[in-house]
Protein backbone atom coordinates (compact mmCIF):
# COMPACT_ATOMS: atom_id res chain seq x y z
CA UNK A 1 0.00 0.00 0.00
CA UNK A 2 2.84 2.43 0.83
CA UNK A 3 4.35 1.71 -2.60
CA UNK A 4 1.10 2.94 -4.21
CA UNK A 5 1.16 6.24 -2.28
CA UNK A 6 4.86 6.73 -3.08
CA UNK A 7 4.27 6.29 -6.81
CA UNK A 8 1.14 8.47 -6.68
CA UNK A 9 3.10 11.22 -4.88
CA UNK A 10 5.86 11.11 -7.50
CA UNK A 11 3.27 11.30 -10.28
CA UNK A 12 1.60 14.31 -8.63
CA UNK A 13 4.96 16.07 -8.20
CA UNK A 14 5.84 15.50 -11.86
CA UNK A 15 2.42 16.77 -12.95
CA UNK A 16 2.69 19.93 -10.84
CA UNK A 17 6.22 20.57 -12.16
CA UNK A 18 5.05 20.19 -15.75
CA UNK A 19 2.11 22.57 -15.22
CA UNK A 20 4.41 25.17 -13.62
CA UNK A 21 6.83 24.97 -16.57
CA UNK A 22 3.98 25.42 -19.07
CA UNK A 23 2.60 28.43 -17.19
CA UNK A 24 6.07 30.04 -16.98
CA UNK A 25 6.64 29.49 -20.72
CA UNK A 26 3.28 31.08 -21.57
CA UNK A 27 3.99 34.02 -19.25
CA UNK A 28 7.38 34.57 -20.90
CA UNK A 29 5.85 34.55 -24.40
CA UNK A 30 3.11 36.95 -23.29
CA UNK A 31 5.68 39.30 -21.73
CA UNK A 32 7.81 39.34 -24.88
CA UNK A 33 4.96 40.02 -27.29
CA UNK A 34 3.14 42.37 -24.92
CA UNK A 35 6.17 44.65 -24.48
CA UNK A 36 6.74 45.03 -28.24
CA UNK A 37 3.27 46.44 -28.85
CA UNK A 38 3.59 48.99 -26.06
CA UNK A 39 6.94 50.25 -27.34
CA UNK A 40 5.79 50.48 -30.95
CA UNK A 41 2.80 52.66 -30.12
CA UNK A 42 4.48 55.23 -27.92
CA UNK A 43 6.21 58.46 -28.77
CA UNK A 44 9.13 59.50 -26.61
CA UNK A 45 9.64 63.23 -26.29
CA UNK A 46 12.90 64.49 -24.85
CA UNK A 47 13.69 68.18 -24.57
CA UNK A 48 17.37 68.35 -25.44
CA UNK A 49 17.68 72.08 -24.58
CA UNK A 50 17.08 71.38 -20.89
CA UNK A 51 19.62 68.57 -20.88
CA UNK A 52 22.33 70.74 -22.44
CA UNK A 53 21.47 73.71 -20.23
CA UNK A 54 21.97 71.53 -17.13
CA UNK A 55 25.36 70.39 -18.44
CA UNK A 56 26.36 73.99 -19.16
CA UNK A 57 25.36 75.13 -15.67
CA UNK A 58 27.27 72.26 -14.02
CA UNK A 59 30.38 73.08 -16.05
CA UNK A 60 30.16 76.82 -15.34
CA UNK A 61 29.72 76.12 -11.64
CA UNK A 62 32.96 74.15 -11.59
CA UNK A 63 34.97 76.57 -13.73
CA UNK A 64 34.00 79.99 -12.39
CA UNK A 65 34.13 81.52 -8.94
CA UNK A 66 30.92 81.57 -6.89
CA UNK A 67 30.49 85.31 -7.30
CA UNK A 68 30.94 85.24 -11.09
CA UNK A 69 28.78 82.11 -11.41
CA UNK A 70 25.88 83.78 -9.57
CA UNK A 71 26.25 86.84 -11.81
CA UNK A 72 26.06 84.61 -14.92
CA UNK A 73 23.07 82.78 -13.48
CA UNK A 74 21.24 86.06 -12.89
CA UNK A 75 22.00 87.27 -16.44
CA UNK A 76 20.85 83.94 -17.88
CA UNK A 77 17.52 84.17 -16.02
CA UNK A 78 17.03 87.73 -17.31
CA UNK A 79 17.76 86.64 -20.91
CA UNK A 80 15.37 83.70 -20.57
CA UNK A 81 12.67 86.03 -19.30
CA UNK A 82 13.15 88.35 -22.31
CA UNK A 83 13.34 85.47 -24.81
CA UNK A 84 10.04 83.91 -23.72
CA UNK A 85 8.25 86.41 -25.92
CA UNK A 86 10.36 85.48 -28.96
CA UNK A 87 9.74 82.10 -30.57
CA UNK A 88 12.93 80.41 -31.63
CA UNK A 89 13.14 77.85 -34.43
CA UNK A 90 13.05 74.27 -33.15
CA UNK A 91 14.73 71.10 -34.35
CA UNK A 92 12.62 67.95 -34.16
CA UNK A 93 14.71 64.78 -34.14
CA UNK A 94 12.91 61.64 -35.31
CA UNK A 95 14.41 58.15 -35.25
CA UNK A 96 13.36 55.47 -37.72
CA UNK A 97 14.73 51.98 -37.24
CA UNK A 98 13.62 50.03 -40.27
CA UNK A 99 13.47 46.32 -40.90
CA UNK A 100 12.61 44.15 -43.88
CA UNK A 101 8.86 44.80 -43.52
CA UNK A 102 9.18 48.44 -42.39
CA UNK A 103 7.12 47.66 -39.29
CA UNK A 104 7.99 51.02 -37.68
CA UNK A 105 6.22 53.05 -40.38
CA UNK A 106 3.11 53.47 -38.23
CA UNK A 107 5.21 54.85 -35.38
CA UNK A 108 6.90 57.24 -37.82
CA UNK A 109 3.48 58.33 -39.11
CA UNK A 110 2.25 59.04 -35.58
CA UNK A 111 5.41 60.98 -34.72
CA UNK A 112 5.17 63.08 -37.90
CA UNK A 113 1.49 63.78 -37.28
CA UNK A 114 2.20 64.93 -33.72
CA UNK A 115 5.14 67.04 -34.87
CA UNK A 116 3.16 68.67 -37.70
CA UNK A 117 0.52 69.79 -35.19
CA UNK A 118 2.99 72.19 -33.58
CA UNK A 119 5.70 72.79 -36.20
CA UNK A 120 6.03 76.02 -38.17
CA UNK A 121 7.98 76.85 -41.32
CA UNK A 122 10.82 78.17 -39.12
CA UNK A 123 11.35 74.72 -37.58
CA UNK A 124 13.47 71.89 -38.94
CA UNK A 125 13.24 68.10 -38.84
CA UNK A 126 16.18 65.70 -38.59
CA UNK A 127 15.35 62.07 -39.35
CA UNK A 128 17.92 59.53 -38.13
CA UNK A 129 17.49 56.56 -40.46
CA UNK A 130 18.63 53.06 -39.60
CA UNK A 131 17.59 50.51 -42.21
CA UNK A 132 18.73 47.36 -43.99
CA UNK A 133 16.20 47.84 -46.78
CA UNK A 134 13.02 45.90 -47.35
CA UNK A 135 9.65 45.84 -49.09
CA UNK A 136 9.18 48.65 -51.58
CA UNK A 137 5.53 49.39 -50.82
CA UNK A 138 6.18 49.62 -47.06
CA UNK A 139 9.06 52.02 -47.51
CA UNK A 140 6.96 53.92 -50.05
CA UNK A 141 4.54 54.64 -47.23
CA UNK A 142 7.46 55.92 -45.14
CA UNK A 143 8.54 58.17 -48.03
CA UNK A 144 4.97 59.49 -48.28
CA UNK A 145 5.10 60.42 -44.60
CA UNK A 146 8.31 62.38 -45.19
CA UNK A 147 6.63 64.13 -48.13
CA UNK A 148 4.05 65.48 -45.67
CA UNK A 149 6.86 67.39 -43.95
CA UNK A 150 8.14 68.86 -47.23
CA UNK A 151 4.62 69.89 -48.26
CA UNK A 152 4.38 72.03 -45.12
CA UNK A 153 7.62 73.85 -46.17
CA UNK A 154 9.54 72.53 -43.16
CA UNK A 155 13.23 71.86 -43.78
CA UNK A 156 13.93 68.10 -43.65
CA UNK A 157 17.37 66.54 -43.20
CA UNK A 158 17.89 62.78 -43.29
CA UNK A 159 20.95 61.30 -41.60
CA UNK A 160 21.67 57.69 -42.47
CA UNK A 161 22.99 56.13 -39.29
CA UNK A 162 23.28 52.43 -40.18
CA UNK A 163 22.72 50.61 -43.43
Amino acid sequence: MSQFFLEYGLFAAKSVSLIILIVLALALVAAIFGSKNKEAESIEIEKLNDKFDELKIALEQEIYTKKYFHKLKKETRQKAKNNKKITRPRLFVLKFKGDIQASEVNTLREAITAMLCVATTNDQVLLILESQGGLVHSYGLAAAQLTRIKQRNIHLTIAIDLV
